[in-house]
């Protein structure tokens, strides 16, 4: 729990926040706003934004570089600027096919011999995740035809009224 004297700033406070470049007004508000510890707002230095000249702009433009894609390659992903401006943007569709490998949950070989046993991609996931199948099982099972999905509800339906009818005449027998 924080006392009410945390918040209070002494002026030998803002003096050493002062030497390490923050200014009385971000001090104040890292303590009393963003609640930061006090240590912290004081030593933590201030980010820096940085300056893009005007020759990396027009080079990006000219590339078709966006400035938020040039900001982010550079300060995200640590690119230097003239990097940045030059290297194209990858088509959305490329993109896409190249996450594909990243974020495929099967091998693509599996998935190939579903399909190539004629189960269709949605048919093989359902197999897997919704019935709890084996990778083997899903892939290689053949898909039912509409007939023989009837027979087997038929039979499953059979079955079921003979469990039915077998405990009613137990039922009658009994009395």
């Amino acid at each position: 729990m924080r006392n009410i004297y945390d918040f209070y700033i002494t002026p030998d406070e803002y003096e050493r926040a002062k030497s390490n470049g923050i200014s009385g007004k971000t001090l104040d508000y890292r303590i009393r706003e963003a609640l930061w510890d006090k240590e912290e707002a004081i030593t933590s230095t201030i980010q820096v934004n940085k300056v893009y000249p005007k020759e990396i702009k027009e080079i990006a433009e000219e590339n078709g570089v966006s400035m938020s894609t040039l900001k982010s390659r550079v300060n995200l992903m640590g690119w230097d600027m003239l990097r940045a401006a030059i290297t194209p943007v990858m088509d959305k569709r490329q993109n896409i096919y190249k996450a594909i490998p990243k974020v495929r949950k099967y091998p693509k070989e599996i998935i190939e011999k579903a399909r190539l046993n004629g189960i269709p991609d949605k048919c093989f996931y359902n197999r897997i995740t919704k019935y709890k199948w084996s990778i083997e099982k899903a892939c290689t099972t053949p898909v039912m035809t509409p007939h023989e999905m009837g027979l087997a509800n038929k039979e499953r339906g059979q079955i079921g009224l003979d469990l039915i009818f077998a405990h009613n005449m137990r039922k009658k027998k009994s009395l």
